[in-house]
Formats: structure tokens, C-alpha cells, sequence
């Protein structure tokens, strides 16, 4: 009868004859890097590729601006990418890594400002977040690349419909000082505007000056005079 010793001898020595099979190590490496997590980081890349990639985005210089970070309503808010072309168009990232809480007070802000509006996330949280987002928004979904486990594909699953309760005075508040005041000069004509007035002021006669569409053009046309990063075409 072998002593605990002797069995635990021979246990260790038949673990240590079974050959170490390098390709099952390699092939569940992959495995585990295909289900891995996407992060913010990558999400974000695989986005402005995708959209540096559009037609036309390197045809159509200064029509179309993109602004990463962009702060909306003096920067209570900020959205991940903004696309300004004739109008705004949002894109917010979410991540395996990020919770859904914070969209749901996201939305309200984004649903004021932006004429278009598109949430990124992964594949593993797309049904999840589909669930919670108004049904005028786009859903854009990332997966890992079959095969290359380090690279992000990014597919339209949904595309964004025209959203038709935007604020005007959400959108005038993306403007600088200056820049309401030669918009409502424009448009109201340079006797009828004082530069005493406030920038709150002059917003709220630009509102009644334009619908919430003419005001939007106005907006994205001094926007993308303000900014210049051409991408495709929206």
C-alpha cells in the first residue's frame, strides 16, 4: 500500500509526462482575444476609420467637419464625435466596460442639439442598448475581426432617422458670442441688433427669426467655418 507521500509522488509525476501541447495554448489565446471586451479606446479608432473611409471624404475638404468631445448646452454635456456637415449629426460611444445609467440622461441632451443621432457599441451589448435608445436613433455595431482579433469591423445595423424634437435654444448655445451676433445680423439686419445685447439675447431673437432647420444650417455652417477636419459626406 503506498503511503500519501508515494501517491502524491507519482500524481505530480504522471502531470509532468503529459507533453504540453503548444498549439491548444495558442488556438485558446485567440479564442479568449475574439470574446475579449471592447473598449472605449478601440470603439473610438474603429469609428474615425470608419468614417475617414467613407466616399468622398477626402474629395469634399471643408463641407463636412468632425469635432471629437464636442460640449453641447456650455458644456453641461459632451458627445464622443460630431460630424458637422449641412446639419449636426452625433455619434456616442459606449463600451463593454461602460454601464447604461449615464445614457439615460444622455439621451435628453443629445435629442436637443443633434438633427442626426448614432450610439457605437459592441456586438455582445448591441440587443441591450437597442432596447433603451429612441427608435429615430442609428445603432452602429463593432465586432472583432475574424482572424485578427486585434482589429474592429464596424457595421450600420440601424440608420439614424431625422430627429424631429431638437431645442433651438440648445442648438444656438454650441455658438460663440460673436458668432450669434453675425448670424442674428444677417438675418435681422445690422440697425436691429446692438452688440449691448447678451448672447441670450440675440439667441432668442435668432429663434424667432428661423425654424429650428434654418437654425440648425446656420449653426453647422458657422461650426464647420470654425472648425476644419474633413470626413465623408453625410
Amino acid at each position: 500500500m503506498l503511503s500519501d507521500g508515494r501517491r502524491a509522488a507519482l500524481i505530480i509525476a504522471q502531470i509532468q509526462s503529459v507533453p504540453y501541447d503548444a498549439t491548444f495554448a495558442r488556438a485558446r489565446a485567440k479564442i479568449s482575444e475574439a470574446t475579449a471586451p471592447i473598449s472605449e479606446r478601440e470603439l473610438r479608432q474603429a469609428l474615425l476609420a470608419h468614417l475617414a473611409a467613407r466616399p468622398g471624404a477626402r474629395s469634399n475638404l471643408g463641407q463636412h467637419v468632425l469635432i471629437q468631445e464636442m460640449g453641447i448646452e456650455r458644456g453641461l454635456n459632451r458627445i464622443d464625435v460630431a460630424v458637422v456637415g449641412e446639419g449636426l449629426t452625433g455619434f456616442e460611444i459606449k463600451s463593454d466596460f461602460d454601464v447604461p445609467d449615464r445614457l439615460a440622461t444622455q439621451i435628453h441632451a443629445f435629442n436637443r442639439v443633434f438633427g442626426h443621432i448614432n450610439l457605437v457599441v459592441s456586438a455582445r451589448t448591441a440587443s441591450d442598448y437597442a432596447a433603451i435608445i429612441p427608435r429615430w436613433w442609428g445603432l452602429w455595431v463593432a465586432d472583432r475581426t475574424s482572424g485578427d482579433p486585434t482589429s474592429i469591423s464596424i457595421h450600420e445595423r440601424r440608420s439614424a432617422d431625422k430627429n424631429r424634437v431638437c431645442d433651438a435654444m440648445s442648438i444656438v448655445s454650441l455658438l460663440r458670442s460673436d458668432e450669434v451676433l453675425t448670424i442674428t445680423a444677417r438675418y435681422a439686419g445690422l440697425h436691429r441688433v446692438t452688440r449691448r445685447a447678451s448672447k441670450r439675447e440675440l439667441g432668442r431673437r435668432l429663434t424667432e427669426l428661423l425654424t429650428v432647420d434654418e437654425l440648425a444650417l446656420a449653426v453647422a455652417a458657422a461650426l464647420r467655418q470654425r472648425f476644419l477636419c474633413p470626413v465623408a459626406p453625410w
